[in-house]
């Protein structure tokens, strides 16, 4: 059995067990969720700055206890399993990618899939959040609030729905002509869905201030990854026919350059730029070179004005990648959590480690 067998497998392995349970499934910050926590939920939604004394504290307390149990205490602190917008984006991208490949099967999962991602976006803000309040150390989210990542991969799913659909056709058993995979209706759709959520991004998590997309909506927090997911967000626009302002696509080639700024001689980026945040972690760091990867691809796209942007951006990719590889892995290919400690052996580092090699191998980046 090859490897693509392999990862085949446990591909398939993991899509029956969402589906048997309804793309429902757990958070590693869901712990709020639980009835024990309710006397300490604020009474109105929204963000709150700081942990909010004792309240705050408890609240993190309940998060940590239930994110680093050794045991799921979910089922004991009667947490349910949710919805979560962030599954059926990632979801979708696969799907996407999927029918990229030719793979005809995929159009049916990726028609419904697509769908849950429209359903999910808010009808006030255009965004997406999650399920779930959750607490920070500097601050407090309410359930549903616009997050900025959770956005920011929705409209990457919906930007690689309609590229995959561009002149794609199937050939459909026993029909005379070959079957479209969407139509004009529903590009028309995502299009509208992909303006609104960007006018929510530029209102919520950017102001004059500041020369970056916000981790927090109206405050002033750089979270590298982040960052670079709002401008991959509004320069991707152009290319699946959503039309972006001159003053927009300034601001996030101004967004860019914060980040690009902050990665070290080295190749490392830090996780944000707040004292806390001066760790860095690996499957962070591979968010960041898959999203640069595509702000490349869109500002080569772009034409000559661009050009020396792209420049920039393909020496951070090469800086990045360097560092990403001498850090992210053990001898016997494991996948490190942090650059600078192996444990928790965690699904995230080797999930991000699987589409950032991917990535880098398809642009060029790996020998």
């Amino acid at each position: 059995m090859t490897t693509v067998d392999h990862l085949t497998d446990a591909r398939d392995a993991v899509l029956a067990v969402i589906e048997k349970n309804a793309w429902k499934g757990s958070d590693p910050f869901d712990g709020l969720l639980t009835p024990l926590a309710r006397p300490f939920i604020p009474a109105r939604q929204g963000r709150i700055s700081g942990t909010n004394g004792a309240a705050g504290l408890a609240r993190l307390a309940i998060i940590q206890a239930v994110k680093r149990s050794w045991i799921d205490l979910r089922p004991w602190l009667g947490i349910p399993q949710q919805e979560n917008a962030m599954s059926w984006a990632v979801g979708t991208i696969g799907a996407a990618e999927a029918v990229r490949r030719g793979d005809s099967a995929a159009m049916s999962a990726l028609r419904f899939r697509v769908s849950r991602v429209l359903a999910l976006q808010a009808s006030e803000s255009g965004l997406w959040g999650y399920p779930f309040p959750w607490q920070a150390r500097a601050f407090y989210v309410g359930a549903g609030d616009p997050n900025l990542v959770i956005s920011a991969i929705a409209l990457r799913a919906l930007a690689d729905v309609l590229s995959a659909a561009a002149g794609t056709a199937f050939p459909v058993k026993d029909a005379p002509e070959r079957v479209l995979l969407f139509d004009e209706s529903l590009k028309t759709d995502i299009r509208i869905a992909y303006r609104k959520a960007l006018d929510g991004l530029f209102r919520d998590f950017t102001k004059p201030e500041f020369p970056y997309f916000s981790y927090v909506a109206d405050k002033s927090v750089l979270v590298h990854n982040a960052n670079f997911f709002g401008v991959e967000a509004v320069l991707n626009a152009r290319s699946i026919g959503v039309d972006v302002t001159k003053a927009e696509r300034a601001l996030a080639l101004e967004a860019l350059s914060t980040s690009l700024r902050a990665q070290q001689t080295s190749g490392r980026w830090t996780y944000g730029d707040l004292p806390h945040h001066q760790w860095s972690d690996c499957f962070h760091t591979a968010y960041n070179l898959v999203s640069l990867i595509r702000i490349r691809r869109c500002l080569l796209a772009a034409g000559p004005e661009c050009e020396k942007v792209a420049e920039a951006v393909g020496v951070a990719i090469q800086r990045g990648s360097k560092y990403y590889l001498a850090h992210a892995f053990t001898e016997d290919w494991r996948c490190r959590y942090y650059d600078n400690e192996t444990w928790p052996l965690e699904t995230h580092s080797i999930a991000a480690a699987l589409v950032c090699l991917s990535d880098l191998a398809r642009s060029g980046y790996l020998e």
